[in-house]
């Protein structure tokens, strides 16, 4: 709309009509009409220009543009009011005032214009390349959101197909799920798998129906004497290693039968191989031959043997327990234990070698394998050079693998006259001191595990514990038949007692001591004679005068025990057994005091030798790394070992009897009642017996399988006859058998289908990367080339037309290089977030404090501000370039969104197991708790992007890095309280 006169500021011109202002205005006025358009349109702002020289009807006249939004009400947004202001004096004609202009000033102004109107022109067309360059770029966002899309929706799909998912198991749904977010992961397993095929320890042969060589593994060279050449060959032609002759009978057989032959096979140097035929089915399922298979049991084997050995080895400890609990002559138990430890560890010799009381020679009391009139009379002398001598020295077990090697000492003639070569030999200890030495010998050379350590060990303690208890009964007995004869003989042989006696008068005084109180006391018996005992020991007195005051009143004091000292030891305890009887005259007045006192220190130390050794087996029972039950005729269980509770869950107070035992561990009732019976016949027996294996189910509802054996165990002191039951807790054996096959099996499946969709997917994944890659680096290509086009006409612009342009025009085209670079920088953060976590780098030692004061001496933040940097910054193996991105990246965001010039900022570190958690902390206005999330997103800002010339890529770029090395990266922050970035890194090499 055009009113008040202001047409005569416009001109037609020639050429085509336009409706555009800025071709109509008149020429002195077009530029800073065009400037003050572009603040009103796009910063809404009204300006007012200077005033301007026009003519009009051969006037010239001088006039003030005023340009600006219409804020009266009923117009459009989007509309602008132009004021033409004219200056009331008008100047003098225009002749007069065209003498006045230089004409080369007038001439330049033309050229100047002509060069505006052409850069205009250039202008517009870099703007319209610009919205071009800048509608292509968001063609491209969508169509990578829309591959992204895809790449989603085929994920999905795969998960979701019924057809797919109907040969896969939850391993393979877990697998393609990882498949989607983890291809490195995804490429290691793929490398894993064919690694483990290409090194499986299973030989396989392959045979066409003629029982001709088609294929085979080279694990199958170690059984066949077979090469490549002989590929077509006969089956029957091949010599091999196996010692079976039925191999080719085999193989007909599961031709025409279609069935599977399997067997176990031994090789000639004794190694054992599960052999397995079954018929070779190609995909239309055809019989197209024979597969042989041979995988090596040798080890299952060598664990079989050695779990035999151990039952073998804890049936002999237990029967020699009981053979000693028996109470069997030592000798004779001495005998059947090398006996039975010769056949429980496979060795020729064994023996015991008893410690002479001079402790200089052994003698060799029992054993088996030696030379006829060797035991019983042959002698090893006592010193380090023997084994039995530096077995004592040690005091613990000695195991020799070979003689001839051993530097520790030398093998005595006894040994070497049996051409022994290795042996293991442990210490009998007795109740004062060694006892004897218990060994194991063998002709050949061999090791010895630490079970037959353990074994030879648990025998030598049923041999000391069987020395204890006839040393102690021998005591004890002796102890006794002593105590008979002093009371019989007491006033017949007073003075030749072996106890001690004496009278004392009623003043106490002795009046009559014999020989063997005295040496108690201390003192000669003419010192004891008219001398009371608190004059004479005075400690002692305190102890045995309550007694005395108990005879002295007329009472009898038997059998109390004393403990203390005397002269006759100073310091050292000793125990009596002393009685107190009162003599009395006629009238029944006390007169005297009949004093009998016997030593018991070593009857004492008998009954506690005694007590410890029951203690012992008790003990022993109850810490068994086996499961132990000792039950009675009656039903009764006498004791368990703690193990039984371990694994079962019910406690020695809920099994108190056989029935509850039954009825707690075995769900069928009839299955009870046949283990009640089978219990019931074991009280009748006189000799171990293996009851087999047995499931048991725990409190907890496990089930479990033993193997059970039980041995007579003589009569309690309830006269009740005693078994003993132990168990082999073989169920991890059990499981690991069936596991064992399953996972053969499984295994098969998994690498045939895992093969399968690790290489399609890989295929698909690796060609999408790429086509994003190239897509990518076009794109950014592509674009950066308007981009330079218009940076530099803008620059030509600025140098050739200086003079002529405004401070306004000047400052728009400066606005338009800042916006050009900030779209190269966009470019550049689009292509980098693109790369970001899929290069590979090089990994080198980085210092992180050197890395982040390299980087500051390139932001160059202002001079007040302050950035510390920890003194600990730890030193790792990693990519320089991507961590260097990181921390460049997050401290440009702190300095640039600082709102002051003298901010401070926090560099520290902290180290944990695997990883470093870095942190950069400043001092800044801070964020909302709200933008938390936001800040991370590509295109992201909270502030103007012209305020902080930002792209929003930059923490986009950062969470990408950390994320992409398995580290996280989080924010704390508010507003007023400054932000603080805490991301984690790998410390090795990932």
């Amino acid at each position: 709309h055009i009113f008040g006169g202001a047409d005569r500021y416009l001109q037609e011109q020639e050429g085509p009509v336009t409706q555009n202002i800025l071709q109509k205005i008149r020429p002195e006025l077009r530029l800073d009409l065009r400037t003050a358009l572009y603040q009103a349109f796009i910063k809404g702002e009204r300006t007012a220009s200077r005033y301007l020289h026009t003519e009009h009807d051969q006037q010239v006249m001088r006039v003030k543009l005023q340009v600006g939004p219409i804020t009266e009400p009923g117009f459009p947004r989007n509309y602008v009011e132009v004021l033409f202001e004219e200056q009331t004096d008008k100047i003098a004609d225009s002749a007069n005032l065209t003498k006045t202009v230089d004409e080369n000033a007038t001439q330049l102004i033309s050229r100047l214009e002509e060069e505006v109107q052409r850069t205009r022109e250039q202008l517009q067309s870099t703007v319209e390349e610009y919205e071009t360059s800048n509608e292509e770029l968001k063609a491209s966002n969508e169509e990578l959101q829309s591959m992204n899309e895809e790449m989603q929706s085929t994920a999905e799909e795969l998960e979701t197909s019924k057809e797919e998912l109907q040969s896969t198991n939850e391993e393979l749904v877990t697998v393609n799920q990882e498949l989607k977010n983890k291809i490195e992961e995804l490429n290691q397993v793929n490398s894993d798998l064919q690694n483990l095929m290409s090194s499986t320890d299973i030989g396989t042969l392959f045979l066409d129906r003629h029982l001709q060589i088609k294929r085979f593994t080279p694990k199958i060279a170690e059984l066949f004497n077979i090469i490549s050449a002989d590929i077509g060959r006969p089956f029957d032609h091949l010599s091999h290693k196996l010692k079976i002759d039925t191999l080719v009978n085999d193989a007909e057989y599961v031709l025409k039968t279609l069935s599977t032959v399997e067997c176990e096979v031994q090789t000639k140097d004794n190694r054992w191989f599960m052999a397995k035929l079954l018929p070779y089915r190609t995909i239309k399922d055809k019989i197209d031959g024979v597969v042989m298979t041979f995988v090596d049991v040798t080890r299952l084997k060598q664990i079989e043997k050695h779990l035999q050995q151990r039952v073998r080895q804890q049936a002999t400890v237990a029967d020699l327990g009981q053979i000693a609990l028996a109470g069997v002559e030592l000798e004779a138990l001495m005998q059947e234990a090398t006996r039975q430890i010769a056949q429980a560890l496979d060795v020729e010799f064994c023996k015991v070698l008893e410690l002479q009381p001079e402790n200089e020679q052994f003698l060799l009391k029992a054993g088996v394998g030696w030379k006829d009139g060797y035991v019983g009379q042959a002698t090893v002398e006592n010193h380090k050079n023997s084994q039995a001598g530096f077995t004592l020295a040690a005091n613990e077990p000695v195991m020799v693998a070979d003689l001839s090697q051993e530097t520790r000492f030398k093998a005595p003639p006894l040994l070497t006259e049996h051409g022994i070569s290795s042996g293991i030999s442990v210490v009998i200890n007795g109740i004062e001191r060694p006892y004897a030495v218990l060994s194991a010998h063998s002709k050949l050379v061999r090791t010895y595990s630490q079970d037959d350590i353990n074994f030879i060990v648990a025998v030598a303690n049923i041999i000391a514990d069987a020395l204890e208890r006839n040393q102690a009964d021998a005591a004890i007995r002796q102890s006794q038949e002593t105590i008979q004869q002093q009371l019989s003989e007491i006033e017949a042989i007073y003075a030749t007692a072996p106890v001690g006696l004496a009278f004392m008068d009623k003043d106490l005084c002795y009046v009559r001591i014999n020989e063997r109180l005295a040496e108690i006391n201390g003192l000669s018996v003419a010192e004891h004679l008219d001398r009371t005992a608190t004059e004479l020991f005075p400690e002692m007195t305190q102890l045995t005068s309550p007694y005395i005051d108990q005879a002295i009143a007329g009472e009898r004091v038997l059998d109390v025990e004393l403990h203390g000292t005397t002269p006759a030891q100073p310091g050292v305890e000793r125990d009596w057994l002393a009685s107190y009887s009162p003599l009395k005259d006629e009238a029944g007045r006390v007169i005297g005091i009949n004093t009998v006192m016997q030593e018991i220190t070593e009857l004492k130390k008998a009954r506690q030798a005694l007590e410890a050794s029951e203690q012992r087996f008790r003990r022993a029972v109850q810490d068994a790394p086996f499961p132990i039950l000792i039950h009675a005729e009656d039903g009764e269980i006498v004791m368990i070992s703690r193990i039984v509770s371990d694994l079962t869950g019910h406690t020695f107070d809920e099994i108190p009897t056989v029935e509850a035992w039954v009825n707690h561990v075995y769900n069928d009732s009839d299955f009870r009642q046949r283990v009640v019976e089978g219990i019931k016949k074991l009280y009748d027996l006189d000799h171990r017996i293996d009851e087999g294996e047995f499931e048991l189910t725990t409190r907890e509802g496990d089930h479990r399988i033993w193997h059970f054996s039980s041995a007579p165990l003589g009569t309690d002191e309830r006269n009740r006859r005693l078994v003993i039951s132990m168990a082999s807790d073989v169920t991890k054996r059990k499981e690991f058998e069936v596991a064992l096959q399953n996972n053969q099996q499984r295994l098969k499946d998994l690498n045939e289908t895992l093969e399968q969709r690790v290489t399609k997917r890989t295929e698909e994944l690796t060609r999408i990367i790429n086509d994003l890659d190239q897509f990518a680096y076009v794109a950014s290509h592509d674009l950066k080339t308007p981009l330079r086009a218009i940076d530099n006409l803008a620059t030509w612009i600025s140098e050739d037309a200086t003079d002529s342009l405004s401070d306004t025009s000047k400052d728009h085209l400066e606005k338009m290089r800042d916006r050009v670079k900030r779209m190269e920088m966009l470019l550049n953060d689009l292509l980098d977030y693109s790369r970001a976590g899929r290069e590979v780098n090089d990994l080198e030692e980085v210092d992180t404090g050197d890395l982040i004061n390299n980087i500051l001496t390139i932001l160059t933040p202002p001079e007040a501000f302050t950035i510390t940097v920890s003194d600990h910054m730890p030193t790792l193996v990693t990519s320089r370039m991507l961590l260097e991105m990181v921390f460049r990246n997050l401290i440009d965001n702190a300095v640039k969104h600082h709102h002051r010039a003298d901010g401070r900022i926090e560099i520290s570190a902290q180290e944990s197991e695997h990883s470093i958690e870095f942190i950069i902390k400043d001092d800044g206005p801070g964020i909302d708790p709200n933008y938390h999330e936001r800040i991370f997103q590509i295109f992201q800002t909270l502030q103007p992007k012209d305020v902080n010339g930002g792209t929003g890529m930059g923490l986009a770029i950062v969470r990408k890095i950390v994320e992409a090395q398995e580290g996280q990266i989080t924010i704390e922050s508010a507003p007023g309280q400054g932000s603080a970035f805490h991301f984690t890194w790998p410390k090795g090499a990932n």
